[in-house]
């Protein structure tokens, strides 16, 4: 055994469990099965929650839930302004994946959620430029 921690020294019999208990055979799975692409909750609620029609409240893990739900919903249902740019038509759930404390998607997911961002933001864009046209001619 290396109960002493000596560098260089492995114990064949603990490295399964010591990989194991690590989170390494997890990781690994979650990457073959095809989600190169995490965000931590925060990171996920604060890139794409703009996307929703409210802001977050509760717990990380609640607004994680809520936030995913609200987009699914949005694209599943045909939203209009959000079909009007970005192809939906292959959208699937399953390519978003809730962790412990990680968002998980896959690639066309993300593609998914960028363009639909950049959408967004697009027409929010517009919209400030008008009003910010309308209030000069009309100040």
């Amino acid at each position: 055994t290396n109960g002493q921690q000596a560098p260089d020294e492995f114990c064949h019999i603990l490295v399964p469990e010591q990989v194991r208990s690590g989170g390494f055979v997890e990781a690994a799975q979650i990457s073959r099965a095809g989600y190169p692409n995490h965000y931590s909750h925060e990171a996920f609620v604060l890139r794409y929650q703009f996307l929703t029609l409210s802001k977050s409240s509760g717990e990380k893990e609640e607004s994680v839930d809520m936030v995913i739900r609200q987009i699914v919903n949005h694209i599943m249902n045909g939203e209009k302004s959000f079909s009007a740019i970005v192809d939906i038509s292959d959208f699937d759930p399953t390519g978003i994946q809730i962790g412990k404390t990680k968002v998980f998607l896959r690639q066309k997911a993300l593609d998914i959620l960028e363009g639909l961002l950049i959408q967004k933001s697009m027409i929010l864009i517009q919209a400030d430029s008008r009003r910010h046209i309308a209030q000069k001619r009309y100040a």
